[in-house]
């Protein structure tokens, strides 16, 4: 309520009421005939032209001070249009990202032999490109705030990590410690911090459609 008693629009109506209810005012009293007696004297006109260059100038400072409001309204929600296409971009890439994670979990975490024959085939490095290109595309300047480009950053971090982490279990195999201690070698945590990282871009596409 408070914003909208100190929009322009609300100047302009205010200005309107005052005219209106003034006008009225005066022809109760001293009402039509008197004033029209006053206004035919000679410094009658003096001081019409004076009262009418003042409401001129506050007409024209209120439509102008309307006219940058809905400019700024207009920018705002264009501004606010951006952040949400980018945010719903990213959100989409990490949804990529979650579901390539768990897909490699499923096929490390299970028997030792499935296990075996994915590790001997995989390459770390080429996982996750589709999804590590599309977001080093992202023009990081263009994002709503500083949270949003954490989220990009925390993907990037994310897929060299889990790379490592692929990296290490072929490692492991090729020593044999993946045969000795099995349950040692999981991607479980790193499912988990996806869906983490899933959970925060959806509470930043929410805070932004929140204005």
């Amino acid at each position: 309520m408070k914003n909208e008693l100190g929009t322009a629009g609300a100047t302009v109506g205010a200005i309107a009421l005052v005219l209106l209810f003034g006008g009225l005012a005066l022809a109760i009293y001293p009402g039509w005939a008197a004033i029209g007696c006053w206004a035919a004297k000679v410094e009658a006109p003096a001081w019409i032209q004076a009262v009418g260059s003042i409401l001129a100038i506050m007409f024209a400072v209120a439509i102008a001070a309307w006219q940058t409001a809905q400019s700024r309204s207009l920018i705002a929600a264009e501004h606010q249009r951006k952040a949400l296409v980018m945010l719903e971009a990213i959100r989409t890439f990490v949804d990529l990202y979650a579901r390539e994670i768990q897909a490699i979990a499923a096929m490390i975490d299970g028997n030792l032999a499935v296990q075996s024959a994915y590790l001997l085939r995989i390459d770390p490095d080429a996982q996750f490109m589709t999804t590590e290109r599309s977001a080093q595309s992202i023009p990081l300047h263009d994002l709503p705030d500083v949270k949003a480009v954490r989220l990009v950053v925390e993907l990037m971090n994310h897929i060299r990590t889990d790379r490592n982490a692929i990296a290490n279990l072929k490692l492991a195999l090729e020593a044999g410690d993946l045969a000795r201690a099995p349950g040692l070698y999981s991607l479980k945590g790193h499912v988990d911090a996806a869906m983490r990282l899933l959970q925060k871009t959806d509470a930043a596409i929410e805070r932004v459609t929140a204005g």
